[in-house]
């Protein structure tokens, strides 16, 4: 999903930062740090 995502344009930060844990490229602390760092915008 987060390479369809990528693909098509879309940001999906959720999907990345699952993937990127199950992948174990990321600590399930490094990943949500990266996520509450966002900006904060309207959806």
């Amino acid at each position: 999903m987060a390479r369809l995502g990528a693909r098509v344009g879309l940001d999906l930060p959720i999907t990345r930062a699952v993937a990127a844990l199950v992948d174990g490229e990321v600590s399930v602390h490094d990943a949500l740090a990266a996520l509450m760092a966002r900006p904060l915008k309207e959806e």
